[in-house]
C-alpha cells in the first residue's frame, strides 16, 4: 500500500500535466550540460522532437552526440572518422530536422574529385593534419569536400551520394563573414534545421518561418517573437510576452521562476491545484480504507475455515451493542494484546443468547503447544509435504509461541526475532 505522503508528492510532480492536459514532454537529461530544452525538444514520447537522452547523460541523435540546442538550430558533433559510410549522414534526416546548405561535408575514397566546396582547400587541410587513414591519404588529396547551393535552405542528401565518396570523413559548418569573400568556420560539426510539422501556430506577436521539409517535402513552421518580446513564440508552449522571462509551472517546481511571476504561478497552482490534491487524497484514504477492510475480513475467514476451528464472526456494531458501547462494567480485564470484554449478542433468526470471549492469542500457543499446525496455518500451506517448508513453518511457529507469552518479559526482542528469522531463510535458501 502505498504511503500518503508519497501520493500526493507524486501528484505536484505531475500536477503541471493536469493544468496543460496535454502529453508530458520530459525535457531535462540527468547529467547531460544541456538541460531543460526549449520547445519543441525533449526526451520523451510527448515531446513534438524527441532527442535521445543515454545513460551517460548525452544528448544524441543516432550515433552523432548534439552539441547545442536553440530556437534556430541543433549543432551536431560529428569527429573525424576514417571508414565510416557515407550513409551515416542519413542519420541526421528526419521529418523534423536536416542538414542545412551552410555545411561543407568532408568525404574521402571519392571515384573523382569534387569540386563545389565553398570552403578553400588551404583551410580543409590544416584541419586534416591529425587524421591518419592507414596512409591511403595521397599526394593530391583522396579528401573531398562538398557544400551546397547557399540558397537553399537544406543540404540535398541525394547530390551528396551521387559524389562517388564512400565514406563520411566530418564535417564543417561554414559562415561568411560580412559583404567580404571572408569565412568562419566551425570544424567537426554539422548543423541541422529544426521545423515543427503543419501550417504556423505561432503567437500573434510572433513571426512565423515557413519550412519545406527536405525528406518528405511536407509542410513545417518554426516561430520567433518580435523584437522587445520574449518566449518561444508558440502558442502550444509560452508564446510570447513582455519581460525578460517566462514562468511557466514546469519551470515553477525547478525553481527557474523569480519575483512577480513565481508569486503569480504559485496562486495559480494554490487555487486550482489545492481543492485538486484533497479531492483525490479523500478518494485515496476511502480506496485504502476498503482495501484494508477486505483485506482483514479475508484474513479472518481463512483463519476460521482452518480444520476444527469454528470462530463465530461479528460485526462491530454488534460488539459494540453486546458490550453496551465498550462499557467498563463488561470489562473481563487488559493483557498483553489489548482489553477483552464480556457480552451478549442476540441473532436475529433464533434471539438464542451466546457469550463470546475469543482471545486469538491464547487459540494460537494452544494449537502450537499441542504441535496442532495444521488447524491454524493458512490452508494454501497443507498439502506442500517437502521437508525444506515444514521445517521452516515449525521454526516459525516457535518463534511465535516465545512471541505470544502473555507475560511480557517472556517475550524475546524484535532484534532477536529479526535475526532467527534472517537464520530459517537464510537455512530454507542454502538447501
Amino acid at each position: 500500500m502505498i504511503d500518503l505522503k508519497i501520493f500526493i508528492l507524486l501528484l505536484i510532480s505531475t500536477f503541471p500535466t493536469f493544468i496543460s492536459q496535454k502529453p508530458y514532454c520530459d525535457r531535462t537529461c540527468p547529467g547531460s550540460i544541456l538541460t531543460d530544452l526549449p520547445y519543441p525538444f525533449g526526451f520523451s514520447a510527448g515531446c513534438e522532437i524527441p532527442l535521445n537522452c543515454t545513460p551517460n547523460g548525452t544528448v544524441s541523435i543516432g550515433e552523432f552526440s548534439v552539441q547545442k540546442v536553440n530556437e534556430q538550430e541543433l549543432l551536431v558533433s560529428v569527429p573525424s572518422k576514417c571508414g565510416r559510410a557515407v550513409e551515416a549522414l542519413r542519420g541526421l534526416y528526419s521529418d523534423h530536422y536536416a542538414p542545412t546548405s551552410d555545411n561543407a561535408i568532408l568525404m574521402e575514397n571519392c571515384t573523382e574529385k569534387v569540386r563545389t566546396c565553398s570552403v578553400p582547400e588551404t583551410l580543409i587541410q590544416p584541419n586534416l593534419e591529425v587524421i591518419d587513414c592507414g596512409g591511403e591519404r595521397n599526394a593530391s588529396g583522396n579528401v573531398s569536400c562538398y557544400s551546397d547551393d547557399r540558397r537553399s535552405m537544406f543540404l540535398d542528401y541525394e547530390n551528396v551520394t551521387k559524389t562517388g565518396c564512400r565514406f563520411l570523413l566530418s564535417g564543417m559548418v561554414v559562415k561568411i563573414v560580412g559583404d567580404n569573400p571572408a569565412v568562419s568556420l566551425n570544424v567537426q560539426v554539422v548543423r541541422l534545421g529544426w521545423w515543427v510539422k503543419g501550417k504556423c501556430e505561432c503567437s500573434d506577436v510572433a513571426v512565423c518561418t515557413e519550412v519545406v521539409s527536405p525528406v518528405d517535402g511536407g509542410g513545417g513552421y518554426r516561430c520567433e517573437c518580435e523584437e522587445g518580446l520574449v518566449g518561444d513564440g508558440y502558442k502550444a508552449s509560452s508564446g510570447c510576452r513582455k519581460g525578460s522571462s517566462g514562468c511557466s509551472p514546469s519551470k515553477f517546481l525547478f525553481g527557474h521562476c523569480e519575483g512577480s511571476e513565481r508569486a503569480g504561478i504559485l496562486v495559480g497552482v494554490v487555487v486550482i491545484g489545492a481543492p485538486l490534491i484533497a479531492c483525490l487524497g479523500l478518494i485515496y484514504r476511502y480506496i485504502r480504507h476498503r482495501t484494508i477492510a477486505k483485506s482483514r475480513g479475508t484474513s479472518s475467514r481463512r483463519l476460521c475455515e482452518a480444520k476444527g476451528i469454528t470462530i463465530p464472526i461479528y460485526s462491530f456494531k454488534d460488539i459494540e451493542k453486546a458490550t453496551n458501547g465498550f462499557s467498563d462494567k463488561q470489562k473481563l480485564g487488559t493483557g498483553a494484546y489489548g482489553t477483552v470484554y464480556k457480552g451478549k449478542i442476540r441473532k436475529a433468526v433464533d434471539f438464542s443468547r451466546r457469550h463470546s470471549e475469543v482471545n486469538l492469542a491464547s487459540l494460537a500457543i494452544d494449537r502450537i503447544g499441542k504441535g496442532n499446525l495444521d488447524e491454524i496455518i493458512d490452508p494454501f500451506l497443507k498439502p506442500i509435504e517437502d521437508v525444506s517448508t515444514l521445517n521452516s513453518i515449525r521454526k516459525v511457529a516457535e518463534v511465535a509461541f516465545r512471541c505470544l507469552a502473555f507475560d511480557s518479559d517472556m517475550r524475546p526482542p524484535m532484534t532477536e526475532v529479526a535475526s532467527v528469522l534472517q537464520q530459517i531463510r537464510a537455512s530454507n535458501f542454502a538447501s
